[in-house]
């Protein structure tokens, strides 16, 4: 089978590492880098139906979450909740297309769609002391740790940019996710804002 060409990466040309901005003496307060390699699925479905949700769990290891703006995840994969019938499925350990073939099948007899959108998105890792604040200059969430909570997610708008925000793990590190074709503007975006609190360009994530 002839080996599949790799995705360009929509910043190819912007992304350049190093270190940047009014960086202080203990170091920048913002870490951007890309997460390449992704497969991301857009998933569709009755959320209210448990043969679904139990179809769903039985391919991905986790239910569809149906608590706004929450998420759910199970080795390696996460499910971000956009809607009630609406979820983005996100793997660091799939391969798109093999993902999008398992949950077709999965969900075969049930009401739902799955659609690879992976080369279309683009994500953006924040992390940093300062990564909230730099987010708040653009957004209009409440950022405080106590309403955007570890594991939460929503849609908005970030500099104009609409953009999808996940607070992973303990939520020190936020992932934003925006259309392929706003890449660059959300990165030239950011890496202004940034300036202020100095900022490092990490190299790309892969997964």
């Amino acid at each position: 089978m002839p080996e599949m060409p790799q995705r360009c990466s929509a910043l190819f040309d912007a992304y350049q590492t190093g270190t940047f901005g009014a960086v202080p003496e203990d170091g920048p307060g913002i870490q951007l880098a890309e997460r390449r390699g992704l497969a991301i699925i857009h998933l569709a479905g009755p959320g209210g139906d448990e043969n679904f949700r139990t179809a769903v769990k039985g391919c991905l290891g986790c239910e569809a979450p149906v608590i706004p703006n929450t998420t759910a995840t199970a080795d390696g994969r996460c499910l971000l909740w956009l809607a009630p019938t609406r979820w983005l499925l996100v793997s660091a350990r799939d391969a798109p297309g093999d993902l999008e073939r398992d949950l077709s099948a999965a969900l075969a007899s049930h009401s739902g769609a799955v659609t690879d959108v992976s080369s279309g998105r683009t994500v953006i890792r924040v992390t940093g002391r300062d990564a909230r604040q730099l987010l708040a200059k653009g957004c209009p969430l409440d950022f405080h740790g106590s309403r955007f909570k570890p594991e939460n997610c929503a849609q908005s708008i970030l500099g104009a940019i609409n953009v999808l925000l996940h607070a992973t793990g303990d939520g020190t590190a936020i992932d934003l996710y925006c259309a392929r074709g706003f890449a660059l503007s959300m990165w030239e975006w950011l890496t202004d804002a940034a300036g202020e609190f100095g900022y490092s360009i990490d190299v790309a994530i892969q997964g």
